[in-house]
């Protein structure tokens, strides 16, 4: 059997003809017979499905296989179902051709759009903004669960966003957006890939915990297998992060009707904003030390992300103050108030300290540098392979308690072409100023 839109429809097993629909797709019911097999995805890829060996149908008689319908995007086309069958009798012509043709029409339901942006708190974790639009004119919807394809990417809420991740039912030409964090699983620092507390699945709808849906089971799987290659086909950028499946179900107004389920597949979602290299600051947030004995030496850890598919290098650039603030101000002030730690003797000094009392006290109250000092390395460079992380370890010379800023640092990094080894500098070279780093220094007895 040939069939025009292996999008919309895809043959199932005979023993799906007993399925009780929807019921047989939750997790609860999950079957391994059921687990759609590489050999398969190629057949609906190549709209051909061979019927098994053995298939027969006697004069007179009636026979049935199931199909599987998705409606995959809203309008008006042709489904074309074309199927070869062989004659058992001896005749000239033993093959025959049954062509069958159906006008089909899709009218809207959701509009679904992720939206991704890396979290500046984690590495490798992501805040999900997704945007559903009710486009029925009448009919309700009510969301049931939301899932990322594949087992390195887990989904949950955010911590203090619980109410506004869930909702009941969307009303007709009603719009609502959800946030959500995604998570790496594979990297070996994630504590809930250990645990196995952070899963591919979330459910959306109040006190449905047990009605979760098996994206992994035909015919889910193989309908994403069908959007992943036509929406790779359409899209105008590289693919990218990761897929996500919205199941939803039709709120009916009647209940003698036929329970519909509902699957929007969004495929190739990334961050195309994100740099080839992420990075992270480490480290303790509350420190307690007795100024009076010794300064403080705080020990905290830049950690470095290779996104790129090829080697990077990354050079760490640290500075007791900003670089674009030395090169501006005149030495004297650099030195009275430009951060780090300065020794000002009051007997050498009193003459420029009274000059310039007046601009540096105003400067003091409006910037509050903190006094202190990278005491490790003024620079390091790091090689770091295609999705792999390093850590550089640094330390600071604290001489007073205060909220201190760790954010005086710079990356420069350099993408290796894995052809030729070379650098591209238009092309693969970048950096980027250090993200604030907040740390608490307390007096202690």
């Amino acid at each position: 059997m040939k069939i025009s839109h292996p999008r919309f429809v895809i043959p199932g097993d005979s023993s799906d003809l007993d399925l009780e629909f929807p019921q047989c797709l939750r997790k609860h019911v999950q079957s391994d017979s059921n687990t759609v097999s590489e050999g398969t995805k190629e057949n609906v890829k190549g709209s051909l499905f061979a019927f098994p060996q053995g298939i027969k149908i006697q004069g007179g008689t009636t026979f049935s296989w199931p199909l599987w319908f998705h409606a995959a995007t809203p309008g008006n086309f042709s489904l074309y179902l074309s199927l070869y069958y062989e004659m058992e009798s001896t005749t000239d012509i033993p093959y025959r051709t049954l062509r069958m043709h159906y006008n089909v029409e899709v009218l809207p339901s959701l509009d679904v759009s992720f939206a991704i942006s890396m979290c500046s708190s984690r590495l490798q974790e992501y805040i999900v903004r997704m945007d559903v639009i009710n486009k029925t004119p009448s009919d309700s919807f009510a969301l049931n669960q939301l899932s990322c394809v594949g087992t390195k990417w887990a989904v949950s809420t955010l911590p203090s966003r619980d109410s506004i991740s869930f909702v009941e039912t969307i009303p007709a030409n009603q719009a609502v957006s959800c946030f959500f964090k995604i998570k790496d699983l594979s990297t070996s620092s994630c504590i809930e890939a250990a645990d196995g507390s952070c899963g591919s699945d979330i459910v959306l709808s109040p006190g449905g915990s047990t009605d979760v849906f098996d994206v992994s089971r035909t015919p889910i799987t193989d309908f994403h297998y069908q959007e992943r290659h036509q929406q790779g086909k359409l899209a105008k950028v590289p693919r990218g992060l990761l897929d996500f499946i919205l199941i939803s179900k039709a709120v009916a107004v009647n209940s003698s009707k036929s329970e519909q389920l509902l699957s929007h597949h969004t495929c190739h979602c990334s961050a195309l904003s994100q740099n080839p290299v992420w990075w992270l600051m480490e480290g303790p947030r509350t420190i307690t030390h007795d100024f009076s004995k010794s300064c403080c030496e705080a020990n905290i850890q830049l950690v470095i992300h290779n996104s790129s598919e090829h080697n990077t290098t990354v050079r760490v650039v640290t500075s007791d103050c900003m670089a674009e603030k030395s090169q501006t101000a005149p030495s004297h002030e650099s030195a009275s108030g430009q951060g780090g730690w300065h020794d000002v003797s009051l007997e050498n000094d009193i003459k420029a300290i009274a000059s310039t009392k007046g601009t540096h006290s105003q400067k003091q109250s409006s910037e509050s540098i903190s006094p202190f000092v990278w005491c490790s390395l003024s620079s390091a460079q790091v090689d770091l392979k295609p999705d792999s992380s390093a850590k550089i370890p640094l330390k600071v010379c604290i001489f007073a308690p205060g909220t201190y800023n760790f954010s005086t640092y710079e990356l420069h990094w350099k993408v290796h072409s894995s052809e030729s080894g070379h650098v591209d500098e238009n092309v693969t070279s970048g950096g980027g100023q250090g993200y604030p780093f907040y740390v608490n220094v307390l007096q202690g007895a």
